[in-house]
């Protein structure tokens, strides 16, 4: 069986802190790194040295919230998206016709469905900044909810969050109650957000 060996340098090292010294002998491979020094020495040291914690003070501090990321869904986000759709059909279509030598109705159905919806994607874009414009801080958010602000201490923080609800109605939530709000539309619901931020902007003025 081969035996392996490597040198090892040993070393007298020690932390000095306000006028106290505490010598710790330490080894550590030849040619070692300053880092692995280091890191060998921390380690007797910590063989050696009893740690423990005294609480002397405590304080509460201001902790900011994550604000969520707004979603951007621009006009070119719009070209690209049908771009897809369009080449996503065209293949199944080819696909359709190699095999059978026609449309299968899955297709037609699904044509018909994405003819139908198509006006709507290639409008989005200017419909939220229309809405934006009547609803200034109106943000769309990645879970599909809808984000009012509000300035507060030189930012911009969440104030209102409206949420599409089962059977296609809005839930209004804002963060200075846990009282909830529904609402018949999406329109209702900035409407009811925006004259609220509104009433509290006054009342803070």
């Amino acid at each position: 069986m081969n035996t392996q060996s490597r040198d090892i340098e040993a070393f007298a090292g020690y932390l000095a802190c306000d006028g106290i010294r505490i010598e710790v002998g330490f080894e550590a491979p030849a040619g070692a790194t300053t880092a692995e020094k280091d890191a060998a020495f921390l380690a007797e040291l910590a063989q050696q040295a009893e740690i423990n914690y005294l609480i002397v003070g405590k304080s509460t501090v201001p902790v900011a919230s994550a604000k969520q990321a707004a979603s951007v869904f621009s006009a070119a986000d719009a070209d690209r998206l049908l771009g897809l759709a369009d080449q996503f059909l065209e293949d199944w279509k080819e696909s359709d016709q190699e095999r059978d030598g026609g449309l299968g109705p899955d297709l037609v159905e699904r044509q018909a469905e994405f003819e139908a919806i198509r006006p709507l994607l290639v409008a989005a874009p200017e419909m939220f900044a229309a809405l934006q414009a009547i609803f200034p801080g109106l943000e769309l958010l990645p879970d599909g909810a809808f984000r009012l602000t509000v300035a507060h201490g030189g930012e911009l923080r969440e104030w209102a969050r409206i949420v599409r609800g089962a059977g296609g109605r809005w839930t209004v939530e804002h963060n200075y109650s846990t009282e909830q709000f529904e609402v018949e539309s999406l329109l209702d619901g900035l409407r009811l957000a925006s004259n609220m931020r509104t009433n509290h902007n006054s009342d803070v003025a």
